[in-house]
């Protein structure tokens, strides 16, 4: 359900565009649904997360630019923009605070997880750390290679497909490096016999 709403200000970017072939409404209507986003979030979760509010600052700063000087480069560059800042911030975790911000997302990903019991090795949680920055890094030089090398409109369909699919894949893959960790649940199971 998260992912979903948190994909819906792309989804009516992507529409938008598609209907009308302007960039500039479809940004206008980017702006628009990610104001009305935050709103829903705040409301409904009574917090924002920093991702979507880096995410948000990016879409009002770049697509208010894209508007206003009526120049698609600005809107083009935000998601490398995003990408790249959450590769530094992903890096620099490691280097402050207890836990790097990829340990704690997975862990509390993991913890979702009923009947399995995760005893992950810190060498794991760096290559871990290393691969979602690197991840992000080329993710970033990815979406300026399609924006500045193919069409407007490939570029538009491949923000929402292409850059989607690929985080899931990638999602998927880290998914199933952490189940070499993985043992069952053996409480679980206790209680489950009870």
């Amino acid at each position: 359900m998260k992912a979903l709403v948190d994909l819906i200000p792309v989804i009516c970017f992507v529409v938008a565009y598609t209907a009308t072939h302007d960039l500039f409404l479809a940004t206008g209507v980017l702006i628009g649904v990610t104001a009305l986003q935050l709103v829903f979030v705040w409301f409904t979760r009574k917090k924002i997360e920093k991702p979507l509010l880096y995410t948000a600052l990016a879409v009002f700063l770049l697509g208010g630019l894209t508007v206003f000087f009526k120049d698609g480069t600005f809107i083009k560059w935000k998601p490398t923009v995003i990408y790249w800042l959450f590769a530094v911030i992903l890096a620099g975790s490691h280097f402050i605070g207890e836990k790097p911000i990829v340990r704690r997302m997975m862990e509390s990903m993991l913890a979702q997880m009923p009947d399995t019991k995760f005893e992950i090795p810190a060498r794991a949680w760096t290559q871990l750390g290393i691969a979602w920055s690197a991840f992000f890094a080329t993710l970033g030089g990815i979406n300026l290679f399609v924006a500045f090398h193919f069409s407007e409109a490939t570029w538009v369909n491949f923000k929402l497909f292409g850059l989607t699919g690929i985080l899931m894949v990638f999602v998927f893959a880290q998914i199933l490096f952490l189940q070499r960790f993985s043992t069952p649940d053996s409480n679980s199971d206790e209680q489950k016999g009870k």
